[in-house]
């Protein structure tokens, strides 16, 4: 009888040794996978911070550190561009600009001024109108205009583009955490676990629905981007489920790759299944009038944003509806 009791301990022991190592092997995965997914956080939202700092003109389109200089065309132009203007002579403008600021001229376009071209055009021909056509402006001046504007600048820092050519435009919402480079892949998968330098990381992109054309004239352009347990990402946008959410923070603020600023106003926001109508779209016909509740009678193009939500977040998600202003 002692034998045996002896023997039955040795298994209990056994037995225990054995729960506790698989507990401490579970305790050290799961405390190994919040390293890791905080690393993981922490190498996106660095990489999405550099390059929010590189592209300030891109991602702050409202701050592009401009200082307003009346010029006869009532601009607002870059510091460095004012010498070489004259209010009085407009006619001489072209050629202070070849003599003193060439290069300050063919970047304008990359500084982040919307509709640059036509603005100098303005400036050029002495007009009051910042969308003077090109036929106001002296043959010389549009042939001088069309030279530099047209000139490559070696010199030029890569753009959006240049690191990503799935580069689409740039996504930004004044007043709460959202401002990121948007993206288009052949798909709607590459991109949910590829950072927009390329990197792997859960993080992943904010990215375009594939079926919506990149330079966002579909009547309806999706965007899609995680919500992480950080807060980052697309995180920000479950806060508009609060009513008042959408009034403090109504604008959504797209500048294409063509450096044009595109201007939503939010409308409505829910939680939906994972396979609400809307990703079901043909996103290439104008849809409805009243096919989203809320929606402005003469909106003609709409943005949605999408994101996850819930415990299981595989099984809903948290849609923003915005109409094109304008």
């Amino acid at each position: 009888m002692v034998k045996i009791s002896i023997g039955r301990t040795r298994i209990q022991n056994i037995a225990t040794l054995l729960v506790v190592l698989v507990g401490i092997i579970l305790i050290s995965l799961a405390l190994r996978n919040i390293y890791v997914g905080n690393r993981g956080y922490s190498e996106a939202k660095d990489e999405y911070d550099m390059l929010r700092e590189r592209f300030e003109h891109i991602a702050n389109p409202q701050n592009t550190g401009e200082a307003s200089i009346g010029d006869p065309a009532g601009i607002t132009l870059p510091q460095h561009q004012a010498c070489v203007f004259s209010t009085q002579n407009p006619g001489g403008i072209i050629q202070s600009m070849y003599q003193f600021a060439p290069m300050a001229f063919i970047q304008a376009p990359r500084l982040g001024l919307p509709g640059a071209p036509n603005a100098f055009r303005a400036i050029i021909a002495g007009s009051a109108s910042a969308t003077a056509a090109p036929s106001s402006v002296s043959p010389s001046g549009r042939s001088m205009f069309k030279h530099f504007h047209n000139m490559p600048d070696p010199d030029a820092p890569p753009g959006p583009k240049d690191i990503n050519p799935d580069y689409v435009g740039w996504i930004s919402i004044p007043g709460i955490n959202i401002s990121f480079p948007v993206v288009r892949g052949a798909d709607n998968e590459k991109y949910m676990d590829i950072t927009f330098s390329g990197a792997k990381n859960s993080s992943g992109s904010i990215y375009m629905d594939y079926r919506c054309k990149k330079n966002f004239s579909s009547p309806v352009t999706i965007i899609y981007g995680h919500s992480m347990n950080d807060g980052s990402m697309f995180a920000p946008i479950r806060k508009y489920q609060d009513f008042n959410y959408i009034v403090q923070y109504p604008i959504i603020n797209i500048t294409t790759e063509k450096d044009e600023i595109l201007s939503y106003r939010i409308f409505d926001a829910k939680r939906v299944g994972a396979y609400d109508k809307v990703f079901a779209l043909d996103i290439q016909k104008a849809v409805e009038p009243g096919y989203f509740t809320g929606a402005p009678e003469d909106a003609g193009k709409f943005l949605v944003l999408s994101t996850c939500i819930g415990f299981k977040q595989n099984d809903e998600r948290m849609l923003v509806y915005a109409a094109l202003e304008g």
